[in-house]
């Protein structure tokens, strides 16, 4: 734990928290979560964010607690900021590509899908959530290529077959 004390006669002050300060907090951060004591855990996500801001993962947690508690552009700015410690950090790409959806911006999280599929290459949600918004948006052609490319990297996955054949189905018989 770390006490502060200001200048003056006897006192000293103490170092700089260190990375297990932030441990701790976050650790407080998860606990109160589970028991669904969501304001205390924003806060101590919080603390341990404003003692080390380079864990990509405690941005990415910190994100899914405001997403949770209804804070989606702050949830949004979280997640961003956890891909910029991590580019790599695909769980915090998928889970901004939803809530873009969510918040209406569907470009921005078509292409945030691409990009988990292809980090990831054998994430079913991700193509699954890729593929249906191409084809939301009647972009037909990208939907089926893009399903056709996730059966190459999930062979016989039921569900990836179907929606392929319902998007040949869009594209045999066009709705007028």
């Amino acid at each position: 734990m770390i006490t502060l004390y200001g200048p003056g006669p006897g006192r000293s002050m103490v170092s700089e928290p260190d990375t297990e300060d932030a441990k701790d907090l976050v650790r407080q951060a998860a606990t109160h979560a589970a028991r669904g004591e969501y304001p205390q855990a924003l806060r101590c996500y919080e603390l341990a964010l404003l003692l080390d801001e380079t864990q990509a993962s405690n941005w990415f947690h910190y994100g899914n607690l405001q997403q949770r508690m209804g804070l989606a552009e702050d949830a949004a700015d979280s997640y961003e900021f956890a891909l910029r410690q991590d580019p790599r950090l695909y769980a915090a790409r998928f889970c901004l590509a939803q809530l873009m959806v969510e918040l209406g911006r569907p470009l921005i999280a078509l292409s945030h899908f691409a990009l988990v599929t292809v980090d990831k290459p054998g994430h079913l949600p991700a193509w699954r959530n890729l593929i249906e918004l191409q084809r939301r948006m009647g972009e037909l052609d990208a939907a089926a290529e893009s399903a056709r490319r996730a059966l190459r990297h999930l062979p016989g996955e039921g569900e990836l077959a179907a929606l392929l054949d319902g998007i040949e189905r869009e594209q045999a018989h066009p709705a007028s």
